[in-house]
């Protein structure tokens, strides 16, 4: 979660694509992996990330996270799996607006 959260704050896409991502996912992306996922680190590239729980489950893990610092603060689930001895991204939920 801290290396997701790194590359997403310096904005490296390629990294992210290249070794953060499960292969099912970069495969899906294909080639425009980077631009492709470049709109959906806006929630992961908050100074104020903070990862709430994680929940691990045999092969695969969520990952609750909470963005912002200020209000409204959004949250989410990150989902991993673990794949060559490392956890990978398989997909991130959506960090809406959180309300009362």
């Amino acid at each position: 979660m801290e290396r997701l959260g790194d590359a997403a704050r310096s904005g490296d896409t390629a990294e992210i694509c290249s070794v953060l991502l499960a292969q099912a996912v970069k495969a899906r992306l294909g080639p425009r992996c980077p631009g492709k996922i470049a709109p959906a680190l806006t929630g992961l590239n908050d100074p104020g990330l903070q990862v709430i729980s994680v929940r691990v489950s045999g092969a695969g893990a969520t990952a609750t996270v909470v963005a912002g610092t200020g209000e409204p603060r959004r949250s989410g689930d990150i989902i991993l799996a673990r794949e060559g001895g490392l956890w990978r991204v398989t997909a991130v939920g959506p960090l809406p607006a959180s309300g009362p």
